[in-house]
């Protein structure tokens, strides 16, 4: 590896970090490879370790940084960047006593301005010794530049740190967001995450973003950005350029206009009956999704903004109460109807009674009952959000007024 530095075998691919708002480039981070003359293009997972237990690491991250604030630099200089570039840093090189001139040293040389360069720090790195963390992180903010914590929620850092770290953003692992439309618990820690950062002010990125269906859970939750395979493969420095002045959205499809529909989902095992119930619910201003699986109608919700779903009483072996009381937990805000005979409403009656179940439509049902039904349950969705609105409005208000108090009193 020090041979492969000193004969310029390390590259610099670059993976871009995609605004959740407008589908538009708003950060890139920088990724290391090596162009191993027999081996051919060698990931870092195969050789970062190694360069960590050797000490080689410190080296090859000073010239990953220099090289990585050139090239963000060339890119202001032909009109193509307005974002920071992000640059991940070891242990070994955090742990250095200089690592704060390195920085400023790479700024200066390359010209880039502070505010262009985020560093990204492991949450677990950040925890080995927050008290000292807290201390060089001042230093490197001091010099104007961003820091972001990676996989963040693998690390079990303390709220009562977080918020004293001079952080600018977080990272949401891979991890949780691998599964986060079949897991409750996944998704659950990714919205955590996202309102702990809305809260503490931060930016939030989910990385591994490689299906729409996590892509529109993370965007209906109002993360900042993504960043995963599903809008660009890490590339290197000329096909990222490439794509920079095209200036085109890297999947437009996320971010095209949907028609105001509301929409249902309808979770049923048998295809016929499927059919029969979607076309009966279609209708003007309602579109009908269709899911013969709890698996498919989990990937749905998580793609769509869904408003009513209508599960019968068994999807396959699942009963349609623990699928539906699985939504509840992942979609509250989703009115949930189930179907079936008068042995099954006997069964459900506790969790109709509860509201954790809307309403429950007999069999057979007919058409009519059954239009009726699908417009009570949109019009209690609009109610709740509504509602819901009004509760963070009032809610911000109220807050402007304990700090406005709050002031008055202190001057």
């Amino acid at each position: 590896m020090r041979r492969a530095l000193e004969q310029g075998q390390f590259e610099l691919y670059y993976q871009p970090k995609i605004s959740s708002g407008n589908g538009r480039v708003s950060g890139m981070e920088a990724l290391i490879r090596w162009n191993h003359p027999q081996r051919g293009l060698v990931p870092p997972i195969e050789f970062i370790a190694i360069a960590e237990e050797s000490g080689i690491i410190a080296p090859i991250g000073e010239w990953a940084l220099q090289q990585a604030c050139r090239q963000n630099q060339s890119w202001i200089e032909a009109g193509w960047s307005d974002f920071p570039i992000s640059v991940n840093v070891s242990i070994a090189q955090f742990k250095h006593k200089d690592f704060s001139k390195i920085v400023a040293a790479a700024l200066a040389q390359s010209g880039l301005n502070a505010q262009f360069l985020t560093l990204e720090i492991t949450e677990s790195l950040v925890m080995e010794n927050p008290e000292l963390f807290i201390l060089e992180l001042e230093r490197l903010k001091a010099l104007g530049l961003r820091i972001s914590i990676d996989d963040f929620g693998t690390g079990y850092s303390s709220l009562s740190y977080l918020k004293r770290f001079p952080v600018d953003e977080l990272k949401i692992d891979r991890s949780f967001v691998r599964d986060i439309s079949t897991n409750p618990a996944d998704a659950d820690i990714c919205r955590t995450i996202i309102m702990i950062g809305r809260n503490l002010g931060l930016s939030v990125v989910a990385e591994g973003v490689e299906t729409e269906a996590q892509a529109g859970y993370l965007r209906r939750h109002r993360c900042d950005e993504l960043q995963g395979y599903l809008l660009c493969r890490p590339e290197p420095a000329s096909q990222i350029s490439v794509r920079l002045a095209e200036q085109t959205l890297l999947y437009p499809a996320l971010w095209q206009k949907r028609t105001a529909f509301r929409l249902a989902l309808i979770v049923d095992d048998d295809a016929l009956s499927l059919q029969a119930l979607a076309r009966a619910l279609q209708s003007d201003d309602c579109r009908i999704l269709s899911a013969t699986s709890t698996a498919m109608a989990l990937e749905m919700l998580a793609t769509y903004d869904v408003a009513v779903v209508v599960a019968r009483r068994w999807v396959g072996e699942i009963s349609g109460t623990e699928f539906l009381q699985k939504i509840r937990k992942s979609y509250p805000g989703a009115v949930r109807i189930m179907m079936g005979d008068h042995a099954d409403l006997e069964d459900v009656s506790t969790e109709l009674n509860r509201g954790e179940i809307y309403s429950f439509i007999l069999q057979p049902w007919d058409e009519p009952h059954l239009r009726a039904a699908l417009q009570k349950a949109f019009a209690y969705r609009d109610l709740k959000k509504s509602l819901a609105s009004d509760f963070v409005q009032n809610s911000g208000q109220h807050n402007e007024r304990l700090t406005h108090h709050s002031e008055k009193a202190s001057r």
